[in-house]
Parts: structure tokens; C-alpha cells; sequence
């Protein structure tokens, strides 16, 4: 699955063994076609909702490897499996994915900065998906007032550039349930940086395939500095770092994996076969230390999210 140096490694082939796990409940809100969504303007600085009822059917995007031939934490199942990407821009799977740097500024004069640093997964030239959580926070003002994407940063590298977000879209519902279900979001960007990076499709996957015992998913993303792996070796930030896991139940929006994973790993896709996006991290049950949370992508988020990339 995923690929250190040269050569394949599937890291977590070794760390899982079958894990049954009872499921967790959770209030998967289940959305319809007349379900608000809200889009914010960042140059404009205006919001607008809409429904995707009247959305034509948008078949899914193709997903292309090459076209140029710390907010939430989140908690680690058991050892620390998660290796380091060595070379992210060398390998198909690992070019899209993004470093991704929002800034919040609020207060009664805006006065007050806050700057986050999460991951992002470019899903078309111009269109990035990520946690909803990543660049909106209540705390903070509501959106983000300055969004950058850099994809397969690594370290002080950045093989394909930046660039800033033109357009912020999450689930309406978001704002006033903070739960895994809604907690997604799509990102269109200034620059068609993906020509360069390339991309990865998004897809619904039924639920008995993403269960199936032998199903395992990557998640691949920038985790903060400081977390040690099995193997002793230690996280900086701006490095990508990455595993593959199982998915153990799906509920609707809701599903538990068994990826480890860490501040600065929220938004980071959940890649089926190495190119599809089957779902989003975003959360951790705080009661239970057993698996983290995503949010899948169903058809109608599948809908949402294609009819936004550029």
C-alpha cells in the first residue's frame, strides 16, 4: 500500500492481525438531497448555502497519478505503526496528498492569530479535500482567513509549490453538529497546482467492501513534531508520515479505522487500493483507545464533493 525508499512497504502488514471491535454509537447524521451545504467566499469574504437536489448527477472524477510526466487530536492504536514517507513526490499514491496551513484570525478587532497545520488531498487541478474542522472553527471565528496548500511537501521541499484557497465548502450541518458524519470539506484552490502533483479520485464504496477482512486502506498525512514510531524514529513537522489499517464498521457518514493517527494527520483521505478516497479522518472516540473516527464518503457526499472540483 503505501511505499518507503524504494520499495512497496504496506506498513502496517506486520501490526494487524484480525481485530473485532464492537461498534462504537455515534450520531451518524444521515443527509439527504435537501440538506444545506455552505460555501464561503475567501476573497469576498461572503457565505452562501445551497441544496444539491437540483445538482445534475456528476459522475465520478478519474483519478490521475502524474499529469507532469495540529487541530484535533487524535490518538494511536496500540504501538505506533506510522512510518515516514521518505520521497512523497517519487510514488503515485503520495503526490497528492498536501500540507495544508490555515490561519484564523478573531476577536473584536481580530486581534487574535491562530495558525493550524493539518493535511489535505488534492482530488483535481484545482480542488483539495480535507476535515471540515481543518478550516472551520467556531473557536476561532468560523473560517479560516487564509488557506494554503502545498502537496508532497517534504520538510523544507516543496516539489510542486503552494498555493491559497479560493473557496471554502463544508456540510451546513457542521457548524452545529461537530460530529464525524459532517465533519468533511472541499477546498478550490488559486493555482491548478494538481496539473503538477496529480490526483486521486474520490469514490463510494459499499459498506461489506470497505469491512471485508481484507480490506485495508492508507492514510497518509503531516503529523506534528515530536510522536515516535515502533521503530523509535520521530515525527517533524512538514514530514509525511503514513499506514494502512482496516476499516472496522461503517454507519452511514460515520466510519471506525484503525489507522494511527495524530495532530496534523486530521483531513488526511482514506485511500482504498491506492487510489480511491473512500472517506476522511477527523476524530477519536475520547472513551475508547480501540480505533478512530472518518467520515465515508456516501453518494450523496460524492455528489457534493464532484460538483466542486475544478
Amino acid at each position: 500500500m503505501l511505499k518507503k525508499s524504494s520499495e512497496y512497504t504496506l506498513c502496517v502488514s506486520l501490526f494487524f492481525f484480525v481485530i473485532f471491535i464492537l461498534p462504537t454509537s455515534v450520531s451518524a447524521t444521515v443527509l439527504n438531497d435537501n440538506q444545506k451545504f455552505s460555501s464561503y467566499n475567501c476573497e469576498t469574504n461572503e457565505e452562501y448555502s445551497y441544496s444539491i437536489s437540483n445538482w445534475a448527477n456528476v459522475k465520478e472524477t478519474p483519478g490521475t497519478s502524474d499529469n507532469n510526466n495540529d487541530i484535533s487530536t487524535t490518538q494511536i492504536i496500540g504501538d505506533c505503526n506510522f512510518i515516514k514517507i521518505e520521497n512523497p513526490s517519487e510514488y503515485q499514491n503520495t503526490r497528492a496528498v498536501a500540507f495544508l496551513t490555515a490561519t484564523f484570525k478573531y476577536g473584536d478587532n481580530n486581534e487574535i492569530t491562530t495558525r493550524t497545520y493539518s493535511t489535505a488531498t488534492m482530488i483535481g487541478n484545482s480542488t483539495a479535500l480535507t476535515a471540515a474542522h481543518c478550516i472551520y472553527n467556531a473557536n476561532y471565528g468560523g473560517y479560516a482567513d487564509f488557506v494554503t496548500i502545498s502537496p508532497a511537501r517534504n520538510g523544507s521541499s516543496y516539489p510542486y509549490g503552494t498555493t491559497k484557497a479560493t473557496k471554502l465548502s463544508i456540510p451546513s450541518l457542521y457548524k452545529t453538529k461537530n460530529i464525524p458524519a459532517n465533519d468533511i470539506a472541499v477546498i478550490n484552490l488559486l493555482d491548478p497546482i494538481g496539473r503538477k502533483s496529480g490526483y486521486l479520485s474520490c469514490k463510494c464504496v459499499d459498506e461489506n467492501t470497505l469491512t471485508y477482512y481484507y480490506t485495508i486502506v492508507d492514510l497518509i498525512g503531516y503529523p506534528k513534531t515530536g510522536e515516535k514510531n515502533l521503530s523509535g524514529e520521530t515525527t517533524k513537522s512538514g514530514e509525511m508520515w503514513g499506514m494502512g489499517g482496516s476499516i472496522t464498521s461503517v454507519d452511514g457518514k460515520t466510519l471506525q479505522h484503525l489507522c494511527d493517527a495524530v495532530n496534523g494527520h486530521s483531513g488526511s483521505a482514506l485511500v482504498y487500493m491506492q487510489k480511491y478516497i473512500v472517506g476522511v479522518h477527523n476524530k477519536y472516540p475520547r472513551n475508547d483507545t480501540t480505533f478512530n473516527w472518518g467520515c465515508r464518503i456516501d453518494s450523496e457526499y460524492l455528489k457534493w464533493i464532484n460538483g466542486l472540483i475544478k
